[in-house]
């Protein structure tokens, strides 16, 4: 048995190869990125145990020239490497090579301000079933009376097919619930993104860089000037519907939020989740608690 551990471990010292690796950084327009450190962990010397060996790992740093080009070199057991680029103000990018690469580009994409945000999630209670509207304070997360206690009519709700048989965990059928959005200030409005299945806001993936990791952050990150709808009806919402840009009141030089889901219960009560900025007038939706 030994000497079957002792060929495994010497046939994985076997597989540790020597990589020269040319690592250029640029930023999401194509521009060359110098001072970026460029960093990876290596397994040099093969252990018994690759995945739990950190005694035998080494950290190779190095950093970008003035034409954003950095050279690696290294000694790595596994056929595959891990590298990160990162530099202060950007987002960090990582990206998974083959040691037996000569050549790769990292994308880093400037952060824009973050702007402090409030996250909603409210049940509210049952819509009356008379087809009327209902004003809904945004900033509140409640409908304003007689229905609740909100202040400011940001928008009027009127649901509908809020009655059929509920699914499990009491919420209407997707092909049952339908909701109406109407917002009576001008400037105001709401808006779908223009990538299909978005589920994400914040970090605009730049062309040639969408196998890197960027932190789940996805387009846009900046809420549109333009194109707001005052009325809006969301019918039959799938799983992976697009999520919905809003703007209200204008009057304060703008809110801007993001709606992430809703369904009827089969009561007749609605479930809202949303962001929304707290910081009226900055259109960055690179949001933060």
């Amino acid at each position: 048995m030994r000497a079957l551990f002792i060929v495994a471990l010497l046939s994985l010292r076997c597989l540790a190869a020597a990589f020269h690796l040319q690592v250029e950084v640029v930023d999401e327009y194509g521009r060359p990125l110098p001072a970026v450190e460029i960093a990876c962990d290596t397994l040099p010397i093969a252990a018994s145990n690759i995945w739990n060996a950190p005694g035998h790992r080494e950290r190779l740093s190095v950093k970008t020239g003035i034409n954003g080009v950095a050279q690696l070199e290294g000694q790595h057991a596994l056929p595959l490497l891990v590298i990160s680029a990162s530099m202060e103000t950007f987002y960090t990018s990582t990206k998974r090579v083959s040691c037996e690469q000569k050549f790769t580009q990292l994308i880093l994409v400037k952060k824009l301000e973050q702007v402090k945000c409030r996250q909603v999630e409210v049940l509210t209670s049952a819509l009356p079933r008379d087809g009327n509207s209902y004003g809904f304070d945004l900033t509140m997360g409640a409908f304003t009376p007689p229905l609740g206690v909100g202040r400011h009519p940001d928008v009027f709700i009127k649901g509908k097919y809020y009655s059929a048989t509920p699914t499990i965990g009491g919420r209407v059928s997707s092909a049952n619930q339908e909701l109406e959005m109407q917002y009576p200030e001008k400037g105001s409005g709401c808006r779908s993104t223009p990538r299909p299945g978005q589920r994400s806001f914040g970090l605009s993936i730049a062309p040639g860089c969408e196998d890197q990791a960027f932190l789940g952050l996805f387009w846009p990150r900046i809420a549109p000037r333009e194109g707001y709808e005052t009325q809006w009806t969301y019918t039959s919402l799938p799983v992976d519907q697009t999520q919905w840009i809003f703007r209200i009141r204008p009057e304060q030089g703008y809110y801007y939020g993001v709606l992430t889901d809703f369904y009827w219960t089969a009561d007749g009560r609605l479930r809202l989740a949303y962001v929304i900025s707290a910081v009226p007038g900055n259109l960055s939706l690179e949001f933060i608690k």
